[in-house]
C-alpha cells in the first residue's frame, strides 16, 4: 500500500500536469480537416492518460470500498432494526395521540350536549383526557404535507418531466419516435475511439 504522503504528491503531480494541457488546450483552434486530426490525436493522448490515472485511483480506492462495503454490511442489521423499531413505536405513538385528541373532542361535545340539556350534573362528571404533552425522547409538531388524490387535476407547474423516460423511449424508436411537445432531433457527439 501507497504511503498517504506519496499519493497526495502523484495526485497532485497528475492534477498539475492536467491543468496545464487544459491550459494549452484554450489556445487551439480547431478550424479545418486537418485541425481535427491532430486534435483526435491529442484527445487520444488525454483518453489514455485518463485511463491510467483511473486505473491508479481504483488501486487505491478499492480496498478502500470493498473495506467501507463490508462495515456498513455489519452494521446494517442493526441499523436496518433500529430505524424499523423507531417507525414502529412512531406510528404507534402518532396513532395514540390522534386517539387521545378524538376522546377529548368526543368529551367535550358529550359534556357541552349534557349541559344544553340541562344535565350539569353529568356535565361536570364527564372526565376530559388531558392532551399529550411532550415527554422525553417524544416530541409532537406540526407540519404541513399533501396527498395527491385527483392527479388529473394537478396544475402543470407541479409536474416535471422524466427526461430519462423520453431519453429510453428515443433511443428505442429513434427517427420513428414522436412526443407532443417534444422536439426530437439527431446531433453530432465526438466520440474517440
Amino acid at each position: 500500500m501507497t504511503t498517504d504522503a506519496a499519493v497526495i504528491q502523484e495526485a497532485q503531480t497528475h492534477a498539475l500536469g492536467a491543468k496545464g494541457i487544459v491550459t494549452m488546450l484554450q489556445d487551439v483552434n480547431v478550424v479545418t480537416t486537418d485541425d481535427i486530426e491532430q486534435a483526435g490525436a491529442i484527445l487520444e493522448d488525454v483518453k489514455d492518460r485518463y485511463k491510467v490515472l483511473k486505473k491508479r485511483l481504483d488501486e487505491i480506492t478499492k480496498p478502500l470500498n470493498q473495506a467501507l462495503k463490508s462495515t456498513r454490511g455489519l452494521f446494517a442489521p442493526a441499523l436496518n432494526g433500529l430505524a424499523e423499531a423507531e417507525s414502529i413505536l412512531k406510528t404507534k405513538i402518532g396513532a395514540a395521540k390522534t386517539a387521545i385528541e378524538q376522546r377529548r373532542l368526543d368529551a367535550a361535545q358529550a359534556a357541552r350536549r349534557a349541559l344544553a340539556e340541562g344535565n350539569a350534573v353529568i356535565a361536570a362528571s364527564i372526565e376530559i383526557e388531558r392532551p399529550p404533552q411532550d415527554a422525553a425522547g417524544v416530541q409532537f409538531r406540526k407540519v404541513w404535507t399533501f396527498e395527491v388524490v385527483e392527479p388529473e387535476r394537478v396544475p402543470r407547474d407541479f409536474m416535471s418531466i422524466d427526461e430519462q423516460k423520453i431519453r429510453a423511449f428515443v433511443s428505442m424508436h429513434k427517427d420513428g419516435a414522436q412526443i407532443p411537445g417534444v422536439r426530437i432531433f439527431q446531433k453530432d457527439v465526438v466520440v474517440s475511439r
